[in-house]
């Protein structure tokens, strides 16, 4: 990461450090996660005239602290985009602090990857559009997940077993894919059933950007969504260590 690098970021979390400062972590178009010192953010109307709060949309210039070398500095702050109907609107609030701690856990801090702040940027503004969201909320989760685990390299290759590179017709509780021969030999491995159905709705996800698949007429059908949340839910606890509060919320 270049010091007094011009970028722009989504505050992903907002934590407050003492009686005047606040600490963020942000995900930045150019340099992936990092996380911020924000002096007297609690205290300056004037050096933070727009406020310091979790989902901001920020462009700002980068300057890395010379007493910790944790965290990094900002100043020429802009507030770009608040989203505020997130916060208006309970299910957008808590899909959106979901993804948010999803990208804390599985994003590397000072990563370039344009892509994951573009997917975060493209969900926040869906989000937004109550007549949207309340119709395709489940939808925009499981697009989400998806494109994450395949931007982070956790989505697996679908189209061959773990064991022989055959077709596969099962995904593991263990996050292997076997294909029927293999599900004979192993018979103590237990899971759900994985067919060319699913196979083409995951491709479906993750071949389309996100506003060519919220666009999209070709809705899927309920038990199709269903079998992908399964698999979502089973690579997703493969690279989590602990179960996330904000998933908790969202199934509530």
């Amino acid at each position: 990461m270049q010091n007094n690098q011009i970028t722009e970021g989504i505050i992903m979390r907002v934590t407050p450090y003492g009686d005047t400062h606040k600490i963020g972590n942000i995900l930045t178009r150019d340099s992936g996660k990092i996380t911020v010192f924000f002096h007297h953010a609690r205290t300056s109307k004037h050096r933070f005239s727009g406020g310091v709060q979790s989902f901001y949309h920020l462009r700002f210039t980068i300057k890395k602290s010379q007493k910790n070398s944790d965290y990094s500095n900002i100043s020429d702050y802009q507030l770009l985009n608040a989203f505020f109907e997130i916060g208006e609107d309970y299910h957008s609030l808590t899909m959106a602090s979901y993804f948010s701690d999803l990208l804390l856990h599985v994003s590397k801090e000072n990563l370039n990857d344009p892509l994951l702040f573009e997917l975060l940027r493209s969900a926040f503004l869906y989000l937004c559009q109550s007549e949207v969201q309340k119709y395709y909320l489940f939808h925009i989760r499981l697009y989400f997940e998806l494109r994450l685990l395949q931007l982070t390299g956790f989505l697996p290759n679908f189209h061959h077993c773990f064991y022989c590179q055959k077709t596969p017709a099962l995904l593991s509780y263990h996050h292997e894919l076997l294909c029927e021969e293999c599900i004979k030999l192993h018979p103590e491995i237990y899971g759900i059933s994985f067919d060319d159905t699913m196979r083409n709705t995951i491709l479906f996800f993750v071949t389309n950007r996100f506003s060519q698949f919220m666009s999209s007429n070709d809705l899927l059908k309920k038990a199709h969504i269903e079998n992908i949340q399964s698999v979502n839910d089973i690579l997703l606890e493969s690279i989590l260590s602990a179960p996330l509060k904000s998933k908790e919320l969202l199934l509530k």
